[in-house]
């Protein structure tokens, strides 16, 4: 192996890229299941509203149409 010092400049350089590449695989991935999750609720809240439209219940805090 060789000591040269611009060598293991670019593999020390090397190692942190790489351990940052994992890193931020991992927050990417946290977050696409943090996304998957929320649209879900956004598709549950759609379909009860359409649910609810439907039925021709109010939608909750709206004054009757008397008022």
């Amino acid at each position: 192996m060789t000591d040269d010092p611009r060598f293991i400049f670019l593999e020390t350089k090397f190692a942190y890229q790489d351990k940052l590449l994992a890193e931020l695989n991992e927050a990417l991935i946290s977050q696409q299941k943090q996304l998957d999750t929320v649209l879900a609720r956004v598709h549950a809240l759609e379909s009860q509203w359409k649910n609810n439209s439907s039925a021709g219940e109010l939608p909750p805090n709206e004054a009757p149409p008397h008022y």
